[in-house]
């Protein structure tokens, strides 16, 4: 892209060549055959300085390219790839503090130049005003910074001839040179200056070693530079006694030494052209014994490859220098270092006694924040401990609550349960009297119809005493009347069986919901051990009841037996007198006996009547009077046994109906006095 932008400058340049005039070109008389030769890319630095002459300055498009032009520059990529990978010099390090610039980019441009001329050659290094030098070509030039050192590497080989003679000193030969000039042109200005008592040093050097950069403006400075590079490198010191010829009236009136000083180191309502012009009249018109061009070199461009050797100045000061400056520099180093290490003990002290204040603070404030805190904490507790006795209060309220709503949902449970069981025992009583009422109606029917039988025995013996005559038929009736008898008898018997049968599982139902009754309180248990108590008490009067009952049944039966007996006897002593009684009759009057001894011996088993009673035998029937008297005798003592039992539970029964009423009395009195203690 640059080549082709370079291709493009020059053919319109070339274009632009074709359009000046030959009446134009006025070349000089001291012009050379040298002067007159191409540059390698093909112009031609006459026709160059013809078109200078004519428009005063270059176009400002190829200004630029006219300057690569003209000063030849090598570009030594590798040369100065060289130089920059060095780093930056030691002198320029702290370059941003003298020399302040706001844009970093150009501050590192002009560092990194500076630091490469440094390396190029050790006076550089040591020169105060490269600065100054330097910046505006790095203005110019930032984006191509080869191309920047190369113009101001050739300036400082060509323009700058004989500047380092007398290193550090300002160039004396070069600005005798300059006055010169001014003695021979200008006498009493140089008069004037010399009755001031300024010297060289003060109104030629400064403008001398900043290349005009302060007193001009950029536009006239590039002006000036057209010119420079395109005539022989004295033309800088025509420049310069031009400039001063040229402002000789703001000079004439100065005086004062610090008047000089500002005028040479500010701008100044100078007119560049008639500067310029003053510059080339002064070339043409030097004497050669005073002419700077006769005593400088030619303008020499930078080798190809590797950039030149530049050792004119004195070696042995620039190295004392050096060696003074890095002597300087190591001593600024230590010094900093030390300044550096006491700055950082003071630091450190000061850290230290900082950290001791804040430990000291710190341990005040966590004193005071100890001490403010026990006080939360004793208030605290203070809280705490009036909360837990209006807590306990609070509880004990509570439980005296809680302890009078059990106390009174215990006595209404026992309240309940007193009614219940009252309605319980009421029932029992009721169903006891109802099966009492029913046994003694069953009872009555059966002595009813043992009456009956016994009656109907009596009547039968009366017929049987009455008439034998009728034996047949009577015995005959009598027989199915004691089959009747047996009949019913057998009934009841089986009627009673079951009955008793029921009653046992009832019984049985009774002990289940008294086991189930046990599951409760203690004082629940002791109620069900009462009521179980009762029941049994009541079941064992009903048992002596009914065994009384069946007592005189017995007795009954023993003595329809007797009457039996009795008959059975006149039927035998009837049967002695008739012998025409079949064996038929016999058998089913056998029959008969034996299953009324059977059914005897079946209820007096069920009936847990005494076990000594057995079946008379066939034998037994002649001793059966003596044996029914006995049995009737025991069955009336056992009567009379039952009755007193009866009468002995039955008091019992009341004295235990009486009990509870006193035991629900005295748990209420020990309940409340339990709540009482509680609540202390």
């Amino acid at each position: 892209m640059e080549a082709y932008k370079q291709n493009k400058g020059r053919t319109s340049f070339s274009k632009q060549k074709k359009t000046v005039k030959p009446t134009w070109l006025k070349p000089s008389e001291s012009t050379t055959e040298d002067e007159q030769s191409t540059a390698t890319d093909g112009l031609s630095h006459s026709r160059l300085r013809a078109i200078l002459r004519g428009y005063g300055e270059y176009p400002a498009k190829y200004r630029m390219f006219i300057w690569r032009s003209l000063l030849q520059l090598p570009e030594n990529h590798a040369a100065f790839c060289s130089l920059v990978d060095k780093g930056t010099h030691s002198t320029f390090v702290t370059l941003h503090e003298n020399y302040p610039i706001k844009s970093r980019k150009l501050l590192r441009v002009l560092q990194r130049i500076l630091s490469a001329l440094a390396h190029w050659s050790a006076v550089f290094g040591e020169t105060e005003f490269l600065p100054l030098l330097v910046f505006p070509f790095v203005k110019l030039f930032q984006n191509n910074q080869l191309i920047c050192f190369e113009v101001v590497a050739t300036v400082l080989v060509n323009w700058c001839q004989n500047w380092f003679e007398f290193f550090p000193n300002p160039p004396i030969n070069l600005l005798s040179m300059v006055e010169n000039l001014l003695v021979h042109h200008d006498k009493n200005l140089l008069q004037h200056l010399v009755q001031a008592d300024v010297k060289s040093q003060i109104y030629c050097w400064p403008i001398i070693e900043t290349l005009f950069s302060e007193v001009l403006t950029k536009e006239e400075w590039l002006r000036i530079w057209d010119h420079i590079f395109s005539n022989h490198p004295s033309f800088l010191l025509f420049l310069v006694a031009a400039y001063l010829i040229c402002s000789r009236k703001v000079l004439m009136q100065c005086t004062a030494k610090e008047d000089f000083e500002y005028f040479v180191h500010h701008r100044n309502a100078c007119d560049i052209s008639a500067v310029i012009q003053e510059a080339y009249h002064l070339q043409n018109t030097t004497p050669s014994d005073i002419d700077p061009g006769k005593m400088l070199e030619e303008f020499k461009p930078l080798t190809k490859g590797q950039y030149p050797v530049f050792n004119k100045y004195p070696k042995f000061i620039v190295d004392y220098q050096v060696q003074e400056r890095e002597r300087i520099r190591q001593e600024e180093l230590e010094y900093l270092q030390q300044r550096q290490l006491a700055v950082e003990l003071k630091k450190q002290a000061e850290e230290r006694k900082e950290a001791e204040e804040a430990f000291y603070r710190n341990q005040e404030l966590m004193v005071e924040a100890e001490k403010q805190r026990r006080d939360l904490i004793l208030l605290e507790e203070q809280k705490l401990a009036d909360q837990r006795v209006r807590l306990q209060a609070m509880r004990r309220e509570v439980h005296t609550r809680e302890l009078q709503l059990m106390d009174a949902v215990r006595r209404k449970y026992m309240e309940n349960q007193s009614k219940f069981k009252e309605v319980e025992l009421k029932r029992m009583d009721d169903e006891i009297q109802r099966k009492a009422m029913q046994r003694e109606q069953e009872t009555q029917a059966a002595l009813d119809d043992i009456e009956i039988k016994n009656l109907e025995l009596q009547a039968q013996k009366e017929a049987l005493q009455h008439g034998l005559a009728k034996e047949d038929v009577k015995t005959a009736f009598q027989l199915k009347a004691d089959f009747e008898s047996h009949q019913r008898q057998k009934d009841l018997e089986d009627e009673l069986f079951r009955r008793t049968t029921e009653m046992r599982e009832e019984i049985d139902l009774n002990n289940n919901m008294v086991r189930h009754g046990r599951l409760g309180h203690a004082q629940q248990r002791n109620l069900d051990l009462e009521t179980q108590t009762d029941l049994e008490l009541r079941k064992r009067l009903d048992d002596m009841e009914t065994e009384l009952q069946q007592t005189q049944l017995t007795k009954r039966i023993l003595e329809n037996k007797s009457q039996e007996e009795e008959i059975a006897k006149l039927i035998e002593d009837s049967k002695s007198k008739e012998d025409g009684i079949s064996l038929s009759m016999k058998a089913e009057l056998a029959r008969q006996k034996y299953l009324s001894r059977m059914a005897e011996e079946r209820r007096l088993y069920h009936l847990n009547t005494q076990s000594e009673y057995s079946t008379p035998s066939r034998e037994s029937e002649e001793m059966s009077g003596p044996s029914l008297e006995r049995q009737r005798a025991t069955f009336e003592k056992r009567e009379i046994e039952l009755m007193a039992d009866v009468r002995e539970l039955r008091r019992k029964l009341a004295e235990r109906l009486i009990k509870p009423s006193r035991l629900s009395y005295e748990d209420a009195e020990a309940s409340s006095s339990i709540q009482n203690a509680n609540v202390d």
